[in-house]
């Protein structure tokens, strides 16, 4: 019999993680001197999982109509490209931002998907797309200059308040920490090889993803290196 902490509602499944929240399962109490295992939940003060409806159509839906939007964006970005003499290719810029717009309804729908995921693949997706703005615009370098390092910088910051905050899923939290951090060391590579002209923001990106970093690993203490363990087998 499983635990979940976070969404404080007992398994019957043999699971590893909670079917909610993704969090790790833990094991219950021992049923020792309980009569039977309503018993011991009604001990814990806690439910079996609510039965979870998902409306299948109304998602299928949604996708119809994007889908439907997406060609006719895309359509006219092309006719555009055909038409009219000019330096952008807009469909190009069309696809990515369909592409984009997919990923952000995708996942902020998707509500079993971790919190920590969310913002992760948002903010890479994110960041590729005003890359991909910037250079299929004439190439002014805004992109990497100031957009994309405040973006991984707000990213960073985000996780790292929302594992600190939630103390009791803190295991939960330190991958997504952790890979957020190492893209925050992204905009090194950018200054060396002198695609970034303008290094403050990406600097600022650079001392705080170091900072967090520093600090996921002192506070994270054990539970960093054992996740670290269970996801990469070190």
């Amino acid at each position: 019999m499983k635990y979940c902490k976070s969404c404080k509602v007992a398994s019957l499944d043999v699971v590893g993680r909670c079917p909610l929240c993704e969090a790790i399962l833990v094991d219950l109490p021992d049923s020792k001197g309980f009569e039977d295992l309503s018993a011991q939940l009604a001990l814990m003060d806690e439910d079996r999982y609510p039965d979870v409806v998902i409306s299948k159509s109304s998602y299928s839906f949604v996708k119809r109509i994007y889908a439907f939007l997406a060609v006719l964006i895309i359509g006219a970005s092309i006719a555009m490209d055909i038409l009219i003499d000019s330096d952008v290719t807009w469909s190009i810029i069309s696809i990515a931002a369909v592409l984009y717009g997919w990923t952000l309804i995708y996942h902020a729908i998707r509500t079993n998907v971790h919190i920590g995921s969310k913002i992760f693949v948002q903010a890479i997706s994110a960041s590729v797309f005003i890359v991909l703005v910037d250079q299929f615009t004439v190439f002014e370098g805004w992109s990497v200059n100031y957009v994309v390092p405040q973006i991984l910088t707000l990213s960073n910051v985000a996780i790292f308040i929302l594992m600190m905050i939630n103390r009791m899923v803190w295991r939960e939290f330190v991958f997504y920490q952790l890979a957020m951090t190492v893209i925050g060391f992204v905009p090194i590579a950018l200054i060396v090889f002198d695609v970034v002209t303008r290094p403050l923001a990406s600097i600022v990106c650079i001392v705080i993803s170091a900072v967090i970093l520093v600090g996921t690993v002192i506070f994270g203490d054990k539970t960093v290196k054992s996740e670290l363990i269970r996801r990469f087998h070190v």
